[in-house]
């Protein structure tokens, strides 16, 4: 069984000579990371929106961020890990103490990520937030606390394909340590496909594969009508829109962030735990 630098279970042969990212939590250097700052002693990892605190210990742990300019508290938590990231296999493990309505892990992923980079930040289009950057694929446990799992890709910023193959599943339980992978991987000639495993007892490894989705450019028809003025202000912006927009669909190019968003966690709380967060190129299938 091949396993990575954090002792890990590797489920896909790593790329020869392809990049490998692993948290550096355990240097015994706390600091707290904002939106929109790179860690210090790391600039691959970025925030976007709430906070990460790193604990010198091997955790980090985040929590939602007061908006002062509206003096309301949002309630998610997005950390970003810069690429360029392709064929990847991400692992954390998550442990969380309060609530967690919704966990993602996001690949390929072009949407605009700490300091809006690569496109910029949104702009606004009859009222919709729209950024021309191939927003990813993901996998998503849970959707606003229905234990569920569930592919969906984002072809741009905010235009969705969502709830594929979705199935019981749990959220992050409480107080214990769960692990979590995302697999993005091009798949013969003309597809990719998006695995999502989890790890419900971390001692013994075995991985199990809870949800999967193959895109195929046909099978995840996005929503036109609704979206007409979006989809015609990227046709040459970011990475443009192709004349089928559900071609879109299917990604096979690199994408700057691999990334982690929580929604929902207890306003202003410290109570969700990560470790052993890595981002590893693979082989492709």
């Amino acid at each position: 069984m091949a396993t990575d630098r954090c002792g890990i279970k590797e489920l896909y042969p790593s790329l020869e000579g392809g990049k490998k990212w692993y948290c550096t939590w355990n240097n015994k250097l706390t600091r707290t990371i904002t939106p929109n700052k790179f860690d210090p002693y790391d600039n691959k990892l970025g925030v976007c929106s709430g906070n990460i605190r790193i604990n010198g210990d091997g955790t980090a742990t985040v929590a939602p961020k007061t908006n002062n300019n509206t003096d309301k508290l949002t309630r998610g938590q997005r950390t970003y890990i810069s690429g360029p990231w392709r064929n990847t296999e991400m692992t954390v493990y998550v442990r969380v103490r309060g609530q967690c309505p919704s966990f993602q892990m996001r690949s390929r992923s072009n949407h605009d990520g700490c300091q809006g980079l690569p496109y910029g930040f949104p702009v606004h289009i009859e009222g919709q937030s729209v950024s021309c950057g191939f927003g990813g694929y993901l996998v998503k446990w849970s959707d606003n606390n229905d234990n569920k799992v569930m592919c969906e890709v984002e072809v741009f910023h905010s235009i969705y394909k969502r709830a594929l193959n979705k199935h019981d599943s749990v959220q992050p339980p409480l107080n214990i340590w769960t692990g979590y992978k995302q697999v993005t991987c091009d798949y013969g000639s003309d597809k990719v496909k998006l695995e999502g495993y989890i790890l419900r007892n971390v001692e013994n490894q075995n991985w199990v594969k809870d949800v999967e989705y193959l895109f195929d450019g046909k099978n995840a028809n996005i929503e036109m009508t609704s979206n007409e003025s979006l989809i015609e202000y990227c046709r040459n912006r970011g990475d443009k829109v192709s004349g089928d927009v559900n071609r879109n669909t299917v990604w096979r190019h690199s994408g700057k962030w691999c990334w982690l968003r929580f929604e929902g966690l207890d306003r202003g709380i410290w109570d969700t735990d990560l470790k052993y967060f890595s981002v590893r190129e693979i082989k492709p299938s």
